[in-house]
């Protein structure tokens, strides 16, 4: 009687430890898994961070190359003005003989 019941009641509790040992072995391996992919994901974003700062850099050189070329077209804005205003028909008639030869 009491015996069998001590008895049952500790396969039942063995068997549902066993239960939850498998339940969380196997959302173990999930998060295992899980883990995996999102250290791959975390090298990728790595690489891509690195891919986007080499262009950030180039595209800021480019900027800055861009800036200081418009300043000195900008500087020499009047310097040409002046050598144009004192063209004569004849140096327009000359300049534009030599681009049509080309």
């Amino acid at each position: 009687g009491w015996w069998r019941m001590v008895n049952a009641k500790m396969v039942m509790d063995d068997a549902l430890e066993l239960h939850r040992l498998e339940v969380t072995r196997k959302q173990l391996e999930v998060w295992r898994d899980d883990a995996v992919v999102i250290d791959e994901d975390i090298s990728d974003l790595l690489v891509d961070i690195k891919n986007r700062l080499k262009v950030k850099k180039r595209v800021v050189k480019q900027i800055r190359e861009l800036r200081i070329q418009r300043e000195e077209c900008e500087r020499r804005i009047p310097q040409i003005e002046d050598e144009m205003g004192k063209l004569t028909e004849e140096d327009v008639q000359r300049g534009w003989a030599e681009a049509l030869e080309r």
